[in-house]
């Protein structure tokens, strides 16, 4: 059953009695059939019902289609298409130190001097190396000569040890055999030669005694002859103790120590034997290895020689290409400043090897690099056509297109890009030429929607089961939820795809 209460506010035109009871006759009239519920006296008083009617909503938005569109700008660097680095590339030489260099911002032509390096100390060294190249030659040949005259000397050498060898064990042979019973025999024939020799000079003094007591000589004569004869004598008896004393030596000592003597030559001639048959080929063999080694010695030095020198060609760096001379290197488009890379070429620097000290750049031919965030990504495509204002004249529009983004990131959610752009040959319409370094915004269209159901964001919620919803109001401002589905957001609206069209009206929150 619906109730509902009244104001009557009456009483002031009936004040009488006679009206008082006729309104509290229709009002029990009213209760007894159902159409007024009992209330509370201050209420009715007041003039309150039981349930009040919806307030009507005073923020209300009137929904509409309206153009929609999505743009991505982002921040462009030019760069060079064709940037060759310049770095020196040394076989062996490490001590370089810029003696000069050009300037940053130069522009060279093919074949002009960017960078001279110190030489004066490579120079030496190559002077240094060409003396111990001679020096090495010297010996190689000395070498050569020396190993073919012992290849030479070695077989005589085996000989000469293979006849002593034999000479040695011939001689002992014969002197166990025959030399030593000679020796003895020798030794006893002279002894015995020795005492027959003295017994004759005894008996000729024997003799001459007798005689000369017989004859009539003079006394001086006979003293002279008989003291020469005794002198004799007295000689050959010394001679026999000789004869006796060296045969007894020889048979002693003699004839065993040169027989040992024999035997020792014989041991020894047969170790220089196999000594020499050991050692005198594998001289050969090792006076070959040495050679080699000297040979390939010196065509490692040779070879450092030849690299040095061509080391030496090398401490002049000249441009490859026509172009413009910039300090340093790019990375993804941007330039080091000239006084960061400048530092590295100023007079008396030491410059590492393969580090690139310069650039030159053909400033024709030109492209854009710029960073994509990774929310970005979904929006953009290789081909989208956009354009690019240079921060030189931002007034200027230059057609541009979406070049490769980077499947991977170079930095945490960042990703490299390059964009194409039709930047006029030789700056035309532009202040001046764009050229490398130079910088300016890349502008995408990636979303557009010529009637787009738009409501200002802050009107879209979303509930605890992430579903996006909005007050709609009805026709007499009721406010309901109503379910929706959001499509793009821009700034401070959002495009509602499904849930709302045109006319509908919605509650927004109030600006304060």
């Amino acid at each position: 059953m619906s109730t509902f209460a009244v104001r009557v506010p009456i009483f002031e035109r009936f004040p009488s009695c006679s009206c008082i009871l006729a309104i509290a006759a229709i009002l029990l009239s009213a209760v007894a059939t159902g159409t007024l519920s009992a209330a509370d006296p201050a209420d009715v008083k007041a003039g309150k019902s039981e349930k009040a009617p919806p307030a009507k909503a005073t923020n209300a938005y009137t929904v509409a289609a309206e153009p929609l569109n999505v743009v991505i700008e982002l921040g462009a660097t030019v760069e060079a298409r064709d940037v060759k680095e310049i770095s020196i590339v040394p076989e062996q030489w490490s001590d370089l130190v810029v003696a000069e260099a050009v300037n940053h911002g130069t522009r060279v032509q093919k074949g002009g001097v960017l960078v001279k390096f110190d030489t004066r100390r490579i120079d030496q060294t190559i002077r240094d190396l060409e003396a111990e190249t001679r020096l090495n030659d010297v010996a190689m040949k000395q070498t050569r000569e020396a190993l073919a005259l012992l290849k030479q000397s070695v077989p005589l050498q085996l000989a000469d040890a293979q006849r002593a060898a034999k000479q040695a064990s011939e001689d002992l042979k014969e002197f166990v055999e025959k030399g030593r019973p000679r020796t003895l025999e020798d030794l006893d024939f002279q002894l015995k030669n020795t005492e027959q020799f003295v017994s004759y000079q005894e008996e000729e003094l024997k003799q001459l005694e007798k005689m000369y007591k017989a004859d009539d000589l003079v006394a001086d004569t006979e003293e002279i002859v008989l003291k020469r004869a005794r002198f004799e004598v007295a000689a050959a008896r010394h001679r026999l103790k000789q004869a006796q004393a060296s045969r007894e030596w020889n048979l002693t000592y003699g004839i065993p120590r040169q027989e040992t003597g024999m035997k020792n030559a014989v041991a020894q001639t047969s170790l220089g034997l196999q000594k020499a048959q050991a050692t005198l080929p594998q001289s050969i063999i090792e006076g070959e290895l040495n050679l080699a080694k000297i040979e390939y010695e010196d065509g490692k030095k040779k070879q450092r020689l030849a690299e040095v020198k061509r080391d030496r060609d090398r401490l002049t760096l000249r441009a490859p290409a026509d172009g413009v001379v910039y300090y340093g290197r790019p990375t993804r488009g941007a330039w080091p400043s000239e006084d960061q890379a400048g530092g590295t070429l100023a007079v008396g620097t030491p410059v590492r090897a393969h580090q690139v000290l310069l650039c030159v750049v053909d400033p024709q031919t030109v492209r854009l690099r710029a960073t994509v965030e990774e929310s970005q990504m979904r929006q953009l495509r290789q081909g989208m056509r956009g354009t690019f204002r240079p921060t030189l004249d931002p007034k200027q529009s230059l057609p541009a297109t979406m070049g490769v983004i980077s499947p991977v990131p170079v930095a945490t959610g960042r990703f490299d890009a390059e964009i194409d752009a039709d930047i006029p040959a030789g700056g035309k319409g532009l202040p001046v030429p764009l050229v490398p370094g130079m910088a300016g915004q890349a502008r995408f269209v990636v979303y557009s929607n010529p009637k787009a159901i738009v409501v200002p964001a802050s009107a879209v919620k979303t509930d605890d089961e992430e579903q996006s919803y909005v007050t709609l109001l009805d026709a007499d401002g009721n406010p309901q939820r109503r379910d929706v589905k959001v499509g793009e957001k821009v700034k401070d609206k959002a495009e509602i795809v499904d849930g709302l069209k045109a006319g509908d009206k919605i509650q927004i929150e109030e600006k304060k």
